[in-house]
Parts: C-alpha cells; structure tokens; sequence
C-alpha cells in the first residue's frame, strides 16, 4: 500500500513555510524603512546645520557657539516624525575653521533604534545611521 500525503498536511507546511517567510520579511524590512525614512528626514536639516557652523566660524574665528544659536538647529516636524538634534558647544579653531571631529546628531520620533550623525572632518561632511545603543 502506498502512503501519500493528504491535501491538509501540504496545506499546513504550505502555510507553516508562508509564515516563516513572511516573519523573516518584516524582521528586515522594517528597520530598513525605517533608517531611509530617518536618513530622508534628516540628512538635510543635520548637513544644513554644519553649513551654519562653517559660515559662523568663517566669520568669527575663534568664537564659541551652541546649537541655540542656530535656526536650522531647532526641533522641526517633517513627514516622518519630529526631529530633535543633539549639539555639542564647541570654539572655531583661530583660522576660522570647524574643529575636526565636530558631530552632531538627529533623533526622530520615528524610531527609536537608530539616529543620524553628521560629522565634520577633512574630507568634508559624512552623514550615517546608527544604531541606538541607550536612550537619548
């Protein structure tokens, strides 16, 4: 006598295998949109921000500056969520410069597993996502 396989038992590994997919998607997909939602939010506002700073150190070298004293540094509502940025006070270098390793942060109401970085080094500025590691 031969044994076959009845159609609820092909069903049910169908359906057992559709699931594993579909969890194995949204496990990726997610974080995924989410980061390109944060880096469209907010490389725009962090980039304009390090402009500020290197027109206002261009023009008062040696100056200290706050993220207060900046517009662009605000929090803003964009289509993603509210930004808030994360400024550390710092002093332009005597020669009107940014000094290098200046970073500054962008956190969204997005999510709360990454945030955006833009630093300031010789090559110009490099934007990226990270992951949160602790709470703001």
């Amino acid at each position: 006598m031969v044994r076959a396989y009845t159609i609820i038992e092909i069903l049910l590994v169908i359906s057992l295998i559709s699931f594993i997919t579909l969890y194995s998607i949204i496990h990726f997909y997610i974080p995924y949109t989410e980061k390109a939602s944060l880096a469209t939010s907010s490389f725009p506002s962090l980039r304009k921000y390090l402009y500020d700073i290197i027109n206002y150190c261009n023009n008062h070298p040696g100056a200290s500056y706050n993220g207060s004293m900046f517009s662009s540094c605000q929090p803003n509502k964009t289509v993603y969520g509210n930004l808030t940025f994360q400024v550390p006070n710092s002093t332009c270098t005597l020669d009107g410069q940014v000094p290098l390793g200046y970073k500054v942060k962008a956190f969204s109401t997005i999510t709360n597993r990454f945030y955006a970085v833009c630093i300031y080094n010789e090559t110009g500025i490099r934007c990226y996502i990270t992951p949160t590691t602790s709470t703001k």
